[in-house]
């Protein structure tokens, strides 16, 4: 997987996240990213069914970012804990 800066184009930057090399079943499975909240909670901040897309909502300096294969609904993830960011 391959996170790289985008743009400061908000007051949250946006990245190009690549999940090119992280298989999934195309019928079933998403890439969720995720963030921690305040009260240690993990709240979805995106759900692709592309292997490249733009990340906006987060700030890698300040949030807890991770990264997952899930459910459409983003409840059932392949990782578990999921992996940070």
């Amino acid at each position: 997987m391959f996170l790289d800066y985008f743009s400061r184009l908000s007051a949250n930057p946006l990245y190009e996240v690549d999940a090119s090399d992280i298989s999934r079943d195309a019928n079933t499975e998403f890439y969720a990213v995720f963030k921690t909240t305040g009260e240690g909670a993990k709240e979805l901040v995106e759900l692709s069914s592309e292997d490249v897309f733009v990340l906006n909502g987060v700030d890698l300096d300040q949030d807890q970012v991770w990264f997952d294969v899930c459910d459409s609904e983003a409840a059932n993830c392949r990782f578990g804990q999921s992996l940070p960011l």
